[in-house]
């Protein structure tokens, strides 16, 4: 997202406005100051690999409970700056990697005129939902080595660690979560079928605009690839964030509708578009007076109550998630549900 400096301020004034006002659930979080390390490489012995990792952090001494967010195809550990300065100001230490889809790793070892484009074939391709998988599994082991990058005084709390990821990141953090995607056979090797790449550590979930079952190219194949996701998720999205062969919108709902009952909820903004959750802001009404309604402010709280309620296992946030407070306050822009 391009803007010049004036109307960057004035979007982060108007975010912190609607962060605060928008709705009854939004959080007073601490003033957390915090910052970043912006390029630590993060060394994978076993596949000879180097993965660039952005660690955001609250600069307070304290132990902080993590999200490990996963980005979307082509886009890398730069992007998603609105979303992971929210959760980090609120008292969370974010890992961003570079996946090898993403288009600051092709344009190393790719010479072609459209990168995204080849970014967007990568998500059809079950090594590279391997390699996602690994890299997170990989980030989640090394917590230790992430830590010797912090000042001193600031720690990480490793009995608190979510797994976030928005479109193909989305799919990431559902095969850690336990979805079960179907690789054809002589794809990779040793691995065919249904397949589980679940990871125990992480507590609770984040979908951002993640897909529905068939999605092209991607192995959901149907409403059992969910059936093992057992733990919290939130499953986030809106009114205009329609599939890339015309899915209707309520298609990327499916991974909560077919999830098993239990901590599941769903947040549905009238409005938002595929990267809403990037902080990208809604269009001007032609002929309106009125400035448009800050449709990330409604997702990012949404995100951050879900994470208070279950990394920090506080009573209140969890309370007001099941009592669909955002959506009470929003005039109608909000719909939620859980199960």
């Amino acid at each position: 997202m391009t803007m010049n400096t004036n109307s960057a301020r004035q979007r982060v004034r108007l975010t912190k406005k609607a962060l605060a006002s928008a709705n009854s659930a939004t959080l007073t979080a601490p003033p957390f100051k915090i910052d970043w390390v912006r390029n630590f490489g993060l060394v994978d012995s076993s596949r000879s690999k180097t993965i660039p990792l952005r660690i955001t952090y609250p600069t307070t001494p304290g132990k902080y409970p993590v999200i490990v967010f996963s980005h979307g195809a082509g886009n890398s550990k730069e992007g998603y700056k609105f979303l992971i300065r929210h959760w980090a100001r609120a008292g969370y230490v974010c890992l961003q990697p570079n996946h090898e889809d993403s288009v600051d790793v092709l344009a190393l070892t790719h010479k072609v005129p459209d990168l995204m484009a080849l970014a967007m074939q990568c998500t059809a391709d079950p090594v590279y939902w391997l390699s996602r998988v690994k890299d997170i599994e990989h980030i989640l082991s090394s917590l230790s080595n992430i830590r010797a990058q912090l000042p001193p005084g600031v720690s990480l709390d490793e009995q608190k660690i979510a797994v976030a990821g928005h479109s193909f990141g989305a799919f990431t953090a559902q095969l850690i979560a336990g979805a079960t995607p179907y690789i054809p056979p002589g794809i990779v090797p040793g691995i065919a079928g249904l397949v589980d790449l679940s990871h125990k550590v992480p507590q609770a979930f984040l979908f951002f605009s993640p897909q529905g079952v068939q999605a092209p190219g991607l192995g959901l194949p149907n409403q059992t690839a969910w059936s093992q996701v057992k733990r919290p998720f939130m499953l986030i999205t809106g009114s205009l964030d329609k599939g890339l062969q015309g899915q209707p919108a309520r298609w990327r709902t499916e991974p909560f509708q077919f999830a098993p009952p239990g901590d599941k909820y769903l947040t549905f903004v009238n409005g938002a578009d595929h990267m809403t959750c990037a902080g990208k802001p809604a269009p001007n009404t032609p002929g309106s007076t009125k400035s448009p309604p800050d449709l990330f402010s409604y997702m990012a709280s949404a995100s951050l109550c879900f994470i208070e309620a279950y990394l920090t296992q506080n009573a209140s946030q969890k309370q007001s998630l099941l009592a669909r407070d955002l959506a009470k306050n929003s005039a109608g822009i909000v719909q939620q549900d859980d199960k």
